[in-house]
Formats: C-alpha cells, structure tokens, sequence
C-alpha cells in the first residue's frame, strides 16, 4: 500500500479565494437611492446586504420633518446658537486618532490634544486663507456623542427631534450616539472601522469615503502600538506624550501614506457625500474620510449586532491575516 501526505492550500491561497469569492457577489460600486424609496422595511432590505448606499440631496427635499431646521445650520446659525466654549480635537497635521512615526522612527498610536474655544472661533480657524504652514489643525470630532454630552449643544440637539424615525423604527431603538462634525480639508480621518450602523448626514461642504468590506481586513496591515497623546501649547507647539505606564493598541497604518499591502491587492469603494447627502455605513466596515472645504455634518450611531455579517466577516478577516503573520515568521 502507499501512503500519502495530505497537502492543505496555505492561509494566504484560502484567503485570496475567500476574497475573490466576496468580490464576485459584490455590488462594483457604492449605490445611490432616491429619498422617496426609503422606509424602515426598505432600510432594513438594505442593512441585509452589508452594503453602503447614500441617499442623493435627502436633506434638501425636505421629506424628513425632523431635520426641517438643519435648512438654517450654517456658520452663522451655529455660532450664534452655542455661545459657550466647546471641546475640539487639535492637531499638528490633521491627523488624530493615527499612526505617527517620530524622529527616530519609533510609532505611536496618537490621539489628539483638545482645547476649549467657541464655535466663532473655530469657525475663524478653518477658514483662514492660506492657513501658515505651522497653524495647529482644528477639528470638531469628539465622537462620544457630543450632541447629547455637552450642554452647550443642546439647542442644535433639539433641532434633531424626530429626525431619521425610519430607522428608529427599523433597529427599534434610539441611536448609541448623535455626533457633530466640523472640520475642513486639512483634516483626515485615518482608516479605521466602528462596531455601530452608522447614518452620516452632510448638512455643508463635501465628505469623501474611501471604504473597504470587513473581509478586507486581510489586507490592511494591522499591527500592535504603544498609545500617546499630543501635548498643546497654544498658539502652535506639540510635544508628543507618549502613555505611561504603557498601553498598546491595534491599529492600521495611514491608507494614504505608509500602508503596506499583503500580496492580495485589495479594491476600494470610494464615494462623495455632498451637501445634503446621508450616506449609510454598515458596522465593521473601514472607512477614511477626507473633507473639502469647511464641513458641517451630523451622524447617528446604532447598537450592531455582533453576531451579524459585517462584525463575523471582519473577525475571519482578523484571523485568516493574524494566521498569515505567523506563517511568513514560521517560515523566515
């Protein structure tokens, strides 16, 4: 009798067709609905799909009563509204909540500095033209609900009420969350992912997403860094403190600059929400976001479930790119 050794296809093989499998059965691009067609059981059709889609001008056609006041949400109205100082997120490069790399090569996980100031304020910084090359970034990004947090927002908060009931209705909840955004093109959200459903509302400027499914995780390089902080000391000095005792995180490299691929090239969706536009992120999956021009925007985070597509799709991803780290180290 002859005996044989069974031969299994390596992670890197399993994981290429696992991919090239999705991408087969995956809309080419991000798709666009009327805001007519979207009810809670047609939003809830669409949240089957693990899919994004933005519904084209929904804030201008006035079809949702909740957001009717949002038609005055410039930078007067706000200003004029929040008196009081808020807190905003300020950086050296625009760049918070990133991959930094310091002088001597050494990388942090870095979260921004926070300052206090008032809207008018903020609204003077970002609208400065040309901003000097060693202006500190401001960005209104605090993202733990901040319309509900603080005080000071309380009035642009009651302008929400009754807001997006469809999708109250189809998750039978409130949202997690109700961000406000204000920022402009020097900053950039680094690519990252958020375990809620996410409705992003641009009410002024432009947003650009570069999105990736959460199966691509197998090709972004995620890896293990130390966490630090920036430092402020107005009017334009940074001092990077890195956290002590030491706490580590995961996290990916900056999509746009230093990310290195694995050797399946992966595929983006990109997609421009403009004026008016809501897009719909699924949970889990990886989003950068860039701006153009100062931006004004509102978002709301739902509970996901954990057990759904998305969060189980990104976990295999975690695993099968974890089983290929440990595979090229056996081998090296």
């Amino acid at each position: 009798m002859s005996s044989s050794t069974a031969t299994f296809p390596s992670t890197e093989r399993i994981s290429s067709s696992l991919i090239q499998a999705s991408r087969d059965f995956t809309p080419p691009t991000v798709r666009e609905i009327l805001p007519i067609d979207i009810t809670a059981l047609s939003f809830l059709r669409l949240v089957s799909r693990n899919f994004p889609f933005v519904i084209r001008g929904y804030l201008n056609t006035g079809i949702d009563e909740g957001l009717i006041n949002l038609g005055k949400w410039d930078e007067k109205y706000l200003a004029g509204t929040v008196s009081d100082q808020v807190e905003v997120a300020v950086t050296p490069d625009g760049w918070a909540d990133s991959i930094h790399t310091t002088a001597n090569e050494t990388q942090y996980f870095v979260e921004p500095a926070t300052t206090k100031m008032t809207l008018s304020m903020l609204f003077a910084q970002l609208n400065q033209d040309p901003p000097s090359s060693d202006s500190p970034v401001h960005y209104l990004q605090s993202q733990d609900s901040n319309l509900t947090r603080e005080v000071a927002f309380k009035p642009l908060f009651e302008d929400l009420k009754g807001s997006i009931a469809w999708a109250r209705d189809a998750f039978d909840a409130e949202p997690e969350a109700t961000n406000l955004w204000i920022g402009n093109e020097r900053s950039t959200s680094a690519l990252h992912s958020d375990p809620y459903e996410n409705l992003y509302l641009v009410v002024k400027g432009m947003k650009r997403f570069t999105l990736f499914p959460p199966l691509e995780y197998i090709n972004l390089n995620e890896s293990i860094y130390q966490t630090a902080r920036w430092s402020f000391n107005p009017p334009s000095t940074f001092t990077l403190v890195p956290s002590s005792p030491p706490i580590t995180v995961p996290w990916i490299s900056r999509l746009s600059s230093d990310i290195s691929w694995n050797s399946i090239n992966p595929q983006p969706y990109t997609v421009e929400v403009k004026e008016g536009d809501l897009l719909y992120l699924p949970a889990a999956w990886f989003h950068e976001v860039e701006q153009r021009g100062v931006t004004i925007a509102v978002n709301w985070w739902f509970e996901a479930d954990w057990a759904g597509k998305g969060m189980t799709m990104r976990d295999v991803g975690r695993a099968l790119a974890g089983r290929m780290q440990e595979e090229e180290e056996e081998s090296s």
